[in-house]
């Protein structure tokens, strides 16, 4: 199809990149949106890049060929100042695009007209293209420019850009004291105007090698960062940010899940924020949690497919805006108290890193039951010497942001595990209150018995190995394998009383 003026233009810079070239021009070529133009900035590539590049016939393509080498910075600027589309889409020369990332992009910057960025999810392959890692990065905006306070959250390569708004904050800087950061200095520039949002669709493959530029300058990029940074908490303007975020994954929890809600809308703690993602539900959980839509505090995101617990968790903390979270599953409910308790308590302990609650047993008609195994810790005791601590769980977001995250190896016990990553970081503290009622499911499987069964004693052992390496807050190898042990029975039982 033959475009006079393109909507997008792509824009990727290339210096000896001969490697992974044509895949990622491939990729570009193949988008299901065809009006854009494609711009390949040749950096004084001394390689087999101009060969390549010399055989392309689409006539969307503009190849720019700098006689020497003049950095990222440049090549970008160049491309921009060429450009003719109203959006500009980036484009690494090793990485891969989804085949309809172009098409999706434009339709939410179409359909936003007050965001200047998004991105998306992003797949990291090696060289054989085998999937070493995901990344979710945030999704809305308050929640990006949060983050952007540290950290880049934006994949530069999968990012589409209005261009007005590039040439309004001054394209990418020359400073050097953001060499090798540029892409975040940038994000930081444009989040002080303008609103930005990562698409939660794995749209962006990147290529993880030993040549890669980010393996290159790990340190120069690190120092940078700590520049932007700066520069970052002084431009930035955000807030004023809910004091408790509560995160409820959810799949499949159609029958229960607006008693749960119901029980964050009735706390007598007001200050607060829901956020819920669903991580691929079959069943009507979407009908019944859109009934809640008004509330602008309950915020409602979806997985582009069934990523399972650890992911879902993960993401959920880099979706909130609060400094104290609290875990609510969608089967479950909190007394009206919980949250008023819960931060009350964190309020006064400034140094503590996780407060939880009692809880109590209840049926599929949350009648109590019996109560939970919540405790204090004795002593030198803690969680891997006997776990106590569970719902109601409270973190501080600054104390959980230092630890790995939910182990994703761990789905079923990746709850437990954090508790352990937690009191290996900061003291834990117990208040010895009902706030959580725990509805009892009959309906588990075996399988998923088993697996939760198997993930815990993976989670103690990980534990273990941390604490050993730290000399710290360990158990002997004979408790461990006493406690591996008690769990292989337990296992046992589950088959046995199955069969």
């Amino acid at each position: 199809m033959n475009y006079k003026i393109p909507k997008i233009s792509v824009i990727m810079p290339v210096y000896n990149g001969e490697q992974y070239l044509k895949s990622a021009i491939n990729s570009v070529l193949t988008q299901d949106f065809e009006n854009f133009e494609f711009l390949i900035i040749n950096d004084g590539s001394t390689d087999n890049t101009s060969e390549i590049l010399g055989g392309i016939r689409d006539p969307r393509v503009r190849v720019i060929n700098l006689s020497t080498n003049k950095g990222i910075v440049t090549a970008l600027n160049t491309g921009i100042m060429a450009s003719r589309g109203e959006f500009v889409a980036r484009m690494d020369c090793d990485d891969v695009s989804r085949k309809n990332r172009f098409n999706l992009q434009l339709k939410f910057l179409s359909n936003h007209t007050d965001h200047a960025v998004v991105g998306s999810f992003v797949r990291i392959v090696n060289p054989e293209q085998k999937l070493l890692y995901t990344i979710e990065n945030p999704t809305r905006d308050q929640a990006i420019k949060k983050h952007l306070l540290t950290d880049s959250c934006l994949a530069h390569g999968s990012v589409m850009m209005r261009r007005s708004a590039l040439l309004d904050v001054g394209m990418y800087s020359a400073n050097k004291k953001v060499r090798h950061a540029e892409d975040y200095d940038l994000f930081v520039r444009l989040a002080s105007k303008y609103k930005l949002a990562n698409l939660p669709e794995y749209l962006y493959t990147r290529v993880e090698h030993k040549d890669s530029i980010s393996h290159k300058n790990s340190e120069r990029q690190l120092k940078a960062a700590k520049y932007i940074s700066r520069n970052a908490k002084k431009i930035i303007k955000l807030g004023p940010f809910p004091k408790f975020s509560i995160l409820m994954p959810t799949y499949n929890k159609a029958p229960f899940i607006a008693q749960s809600i119901e029980s964050v809308l009735n706390q007598t703690f007001k200050d607060w924020e829901l956020v819920i993602i669903d991580d691929g539900s079959s069943d009507a959980t979407d009908l019944k949690v859109k009934k809640y839509k008004n509330d602008i505090r309950v915020v409602y995101l979806k997985n582009p497919h069934n990523l399972g617990k650890a992911k879902t968790r993960n993401r959920l903390v880099k979706e909130s805006l609060g400094d104290i979270i609290g875990e609510l599953d969608s089967d479950d409910v909190l007394y009206p108290d919980a949250l008023r308790i819960m931060f009350s308590e964190h309020q006064n302990n400034k140094n503590v890193g996780m407060i939880y609650s009692q809880f109590e047993y209840c049926d599929q008609q949350l009648n109590p039951i019996s109560p939970g195994f919540c405790r204090d810790l004795r002593g030198h005791e803690t969680n891997l010497h006997n776990h106590v601590a569970s719902a109601f769980r409270t973190y501080k977001k600054e104390i959980l942001n230092k630890t790995s995250g939910f182990d994703v190896t761990l789905n079923g016990a990746e709850d437990l595990d954090m508790v352990y990553k937690i009191e290996e970081v900061a003291p834990i503290l117990f208040v010895d209150k009902v706030l959580y009622k725990y509805r009892r499911c009959s309906s588990r499987i075996k399988a998923a018995i088993a697996e939760s069964l198997i993930s815990q004693g993976k989670a103690k052992f990980y534990a273990y190995l941390r604490r050993r390496s730290n000399r710290t807050q360990n158990i002997t190898l004979t408790l461990l394998f006493r406690q591996l042990l008690n769990l292989g029975y337990q296992l046992a039982k589950v088959y046995m009383r199955s069969s």
